[in-house]
């Protein structure tokens, strides 16, 4: 479906008995989404994609995709059509989905142009469609159920949550690994993470440890032995050890952040910049405690919403390390496009000297004017940019401490005094 002459939705009507046609849908709407956040002007909002499977039963699955630098994140949401309140309020979702998506257009750099060039250039391949069905295809047998096994984890079974021996582990200490199905979730998140439940019915996000998790689990414990209004780190709730040599953390199960944003809580500005001077505040505490990140983005904050206030954590630390200041240089490249400093360097490139504090600030600069464009009022807008400004000098010695900062706020924290539940959800 075209919104302003740009592609932003994708429809499928059940048309197979397995539903084979739905992770089809899921696959061309991931390629749509980072086909179309190419397309958009650097720091813009990232540019969402709506892929809507209506069932044989007349239900409506609602998903919306975004991409990240390696995987796609949605969320999705279903609607009995039969029923007139949740037909009326999928329609008003799509209302909404519109709205969003012509402003996201203004985003993009010429997309009619590109995108035709990219089309021209793919039909000179003479490529078969997703869904062709000619000559020399294999034909599918009815009882092939090779499309219900996950693949396997890329460092091998034992670090997948399908190993028997790991949710036998589980289950002893009390947890219930929650199952997803291929095509939805098992092809958009990473194989050693998985949610689940445990004995009290608490939510919860196990994750395997693996050789490349660097000292996270150092970090955490260090991290969560400091009790301090400040620290916003994610609370580690458990170290489970497992029978094939490695250990799974278990946290709590919270928002991430790009959608808090975007679809669930309806952030106000007060919400908007309280989260920013939240992450601010939780940066700090770890250069404070002479911890640099080193991997800020959006996909490293989740927001707890069972408060009137969101409350923020920052979550993994597999890049993490210990510092003893801004002075304390280390060499490298780590992190994530696009909020990696500059004097970081390049992945490609040559192993540059920068300092990881220095560096932390400029991916708080990035991020302040990430949470900037989210709240709904331009002053305060204007204010978050001018902030992130200093962050963001090309001379790491010119960048401000955190702790400096001064986010204009009334609603910054009122977290300790602010326990009561939210009464009821924005969907």
């Amino acid at each position: 479906m075209l919104i302003g002459n740009i592609p932003h939705l994708i429809l499928e009507v059940a048309s197979e008995p397995s539903e084979r046609d739905k992770y089809r849908l899921l696959l061309q709407a991931s390629c749509l989404a980072r086909i179309l956040n190419k397309l958009r002007t650097p720091n813009a909002i990232p540019v969402i994609v709506m892929a809507l499977y209506i069932d044989n039963s007349f239900c409506a699955v609602q998903y919306l995709l975004q991409p990240d630098e390696l995987t796609t994140k949605y969320i999705n949401q279903t609607y009995d059509l039969r029923i007139a309140e949740q037909c009326f309020r999928f329609v008003f979702q799509l209302y909404n989905f519109a709205s969003q998506a012509k402003r996201a257009n203004g985003t993009l750099l010429n997309p009619d142009g590109r995108l035709q060039a990219a089309k021209d250039k793919i039909n000179a391949y003479r490529l078969d469609t997703i869904t062709s069905k000619g000559k020399g295809h294999k034909r599918e047998r009815e009882d092939d159920t090779s499309d219900n096994r996950r693949p396997p984890a890329p460092g091998g079974a034992k670090d997948c949550f399908d190993n028997v021996s790991v949710h036998k582990n589980l289950a002893a200490a009390g947890y219930e690994v929650e199952e997803v199905n291929v095509g939805e979730l098992t092809l958009l998140t990473p194989p050693s993470m998985r949610p689940a439940t445990s004995r009290s019915g608490l939510s919860v996000v196990l994750k395997i440890l693996s050789d490349s998790s660097g000292d996270e689990l150092e970090f955490l414990q260090y991290l969560n032995g400091i009790k301090e209004p400040a620290n916003h780190t994610i609370p580690l709730l458990e170290v489970i050890r497992l029978d094939i040599g490695k250990q799974v953390i278990v946290l709590p199960w919270r928002s991430p952040l790009h959608e808090v944003l975007l679809f669930r809580r309806c952030p106000g500005p007060d919400d908007v910049v309280s989260l920013c001077a939240q992450f601010i505040e939780g940066v700090s505490f770890l250069h404070n405690h002479k911890v640099a990140h080193r991997d800020l983005k959006p996909g490293n904050i989740v927001v707890d919403l069972k408060h009137r206030l969101p409350q923020l954590s920052i979550i993994d630390f597999n890049l993490a390390e210990f510092v003893e200041g801004e002075e304390t240089m280390v060499e490298g490249w780590c992190g994530t496009p696009p909020w990696i400093a500059p004097e970081v360097g390049t992945k490609d490139g040559p192993a540059q000297w920068y300092s990881p504090i220095l560096a932390d600030r400029w991916a708080c600069g990035e991020m302040i004017r990430y949470f900037a464009q989210y709240t709904p009022s331009p002053n305060r807008r204007q204010d978050l940019v001018a902030l992130a400004e200093p962050l963001l000098h090309k001379d790491p010695r010119a960048r401000p401490s955190l702790s400096s900062l001064k986010i204009n706020t009334m609603t910054k924290r009122r977290l300790e005094a602010d326990e009561e539940p939210l009464p009821k959800r924005c969907s």
